[in-house]
């Protein structure tokens, strides 16, 4: 997603900084959550004699702690009541859904306390079940600082708790859902931090102050005027593509222009295409071309706003157009990053004035932050989707597909099969040449088995070192063919094999439980031949 390189880092970091502004701005409950979070993590970090770069690091864990809620709609954000079981799911989801951002990002020093800081001390947490010294001690120091401001702050279900009550409420947990070092290290920093610090309100987007100097009254009336419509747009926004459409029409309408126009980057082939679009576009521009051609591509390329007062006279121009003669355009930059233009046209030469361009430039700097956001939701989307480790389909995935594929087959009275893959002896991987390697064993298998199936079949990480494999059209015998060729990874410097079982639809069950428990006690079996020698 993001480059290698520490400045693509410091991008990535900058972008996931944006994400989380964006959460705490969906819902109020989550206003200044993440800045108490770190706060209480860096008190609890001191007392427990954390190092300076170590805690530094931690306490920017705790900053994108929730990234993952970024998934989770607002109407679950935000329910008085008690959630249904799939909107648990959503919220469950959350730490592997941040994990496997910050994964993609290139900081995965982050990802493993985001991803653990639900996990209880007697192992009945989420999402691995890790108890005791197997959680990683900056997740269950996150734990309690989390767990602590949640109860001091309001939420959509409850009030707001007093300081001493969330403490006791945290000891009475000590042993059972919080490790006991870091409850005492909380109650020993608790009188050194202010945990409650009023947070400055939220800037309205309109609030432009109305003695501008240089401005006429009527340009900061309608400055203002432009940015209450897009703000109400921006939030509202559930897709980039109304929006975008959204904003165009606005400028359009209080501009009095004929056209307004959004052109984004693609980062994959460098071009801009067709993001939102008001008014009439010239006939023949096509949706997509390079992003150094045309004035919008001068612009682009130069990120560098123009007002040009008669395109037919401009030698930038990709081609003349009858419909338009005055064209401005400004580049859309967030975070340093070219995120598009944004253009408005007239068919009247010489219209545009500085305080259009000043304008257009305000509108163009909110909507590239948008814009950016957006983006890297719809990566999150993707995410939510995928094992954070090998990149195949996650648990709830594979099921979710098992589940319609397997309805399918019953409306069809067509067969399929389900196969369950487990990597032998990865406790032994992991210990004798650590974890490291053993994440090496698990993403070769994934593979393997992504390369060794038919292109339709699907392949999921099911657990630590299992897999599930869907296979259409296939019984029992024709599956298991298919998965007999296919072969473990040669390439790792340690023999690896796996063991399989494999059941079918309609002869070994008639739901997705039957099927994976059927396979499940084939893989088993399968397994104990292997170790008499007969596998």
């Amino acid at each position: 997603m993001f480059g290698r390189s520490a400045g693509g880092r410091e991008a990535a970091w900058r972008a996931l900084g944006e994400m989380v502004q964006a959460l705490e701005e969906r819902s109020r409950y989550f206003k200044g959550h993440s800045f108490h979070v770190v706060q209480l993590v860096r008190g609890m970090g001191e007392q427990l004699g954390w190092r300076r770069g170590a805690l530094d690091t931690l306490c920017r864990a705790a900053l994108v702690h929730d990234l993952g809620m970024v998934q989770v709609p607002d109407a679950v954000l935000n329910k008085r009541g008690n959630l249904t079981p799939p909107e648990r799911a959503w919220m469950m989801d959350h730490p592997v859904v941040g994990a496997r951002i910050l994964e993609a990002a290139d900081l995965g020093r982050l990802a493993l306390p985001v991803r653990h800081h639900h996990e209880w001390y007697d192992g009945r947490g989420y999402p691995d079940g890790l108890a005791g010294g197997a959680i990683p001690p900056g997740a269950a120091i996150l734990a309690v600082a989390e767990a602590y401001d949640a109860l001091t702050a309001e939420r959509p279900y409850r009030r707001a708790g007093s300081e001493a009550a969330a403490l006791a409420e945290i000891q009475a947990c000590s042993g059972s859902q919080f490790d006991p070092q870091v409850v005492g290290a909380l109650a020993e920093c608790l009188p050194a931090i202010a945990t409650r610090q009023p947070q400055r309100p939220a800037q309205r987007l309109g609030s432009v102050p109305l003695n501008v100097p240089g401005q006429h009254r009527w340009a900061v009336e309608r400055e203002m005027r432009v940015f209450e419509r897009v703000a109400r747009a921006v939030e509202l926004v559930v897709d980039v593509t109304p929006l975008l459409n959204e904003v165009c029409n606005i400028v359009r309408e209080e501009l009095e222009v004929s056209m307004a126009v959004i052109r984004l980057l693609d980062p994959a082939t460098g071009n801009l295409v067709l993001g939102g679009v008001a008014g009439r576009q010239p006939m023949g521009r096509p949706r997509r071309f390079p992003a150094e051609q045309g004035i919008l591509g001068w612009v682009a390329s130069h990120r560098e706003a123009v007002n040009v007062a008669d395109v037919h006279l401009d030698p930038r121009a990709y081609e003349p157009f009858a419909e338009l003669r005055s064209l401005a355009a400004v580049p859309m930059i967030s975070r340093g990053g070219l995120v598009g233009v944004m253009g408005i046209g007239s068919d009247r030469p010489g219209v545009f004035t500085a305080e259009d361009l000043q304008l257009l430039e305000g509108v163009s700097h909110t909507i590239a932050a948008t814009v950016a956001v957006a983006q890297l939701h719809q990566e999150v989307k993707l995410a939510a989707t995928q094992d954070y480790l090998t990149g195949v389909a996650n648990r709830r995935e594979v099921l979710s597909q098992l589940e319609h594929r397997l309805a399918r087959a019953r409306r069809e009275r067509r067969p399929l099969a389900v196969a369950m893959v487990d990597v032998n002896d990865l406790k032994k991987i992991n210990d004798h040449r650590g974890h490291r390697a053993g994440d090496e064993a698990i993403r070769g298998v994934a593979t393997a088995l992504s390369e060794g199936v038919r292109s339709g079949d699907l392949v999921g990480r099911y657990g630590g070192d299992e897999f599930l494999v869907v296979l259409a059209d296939l019984d029992r015998e024709q599956a298991q063919a298919v998965l007999d060729r296919v072969q473990p990874p040669s390439d790792l410097e340690f023999p690896l094999r796996w063991g399989c079982g494999v059941a079918a639809f309609p002869a070994d069950g008639a739901t997705l439980e039957e099927l994976v428990m059927r396979a499940d006690e084939r893989l088993y079996h399968h397994k104990e031949a292997m170790k008499r020698g007969e596998g």
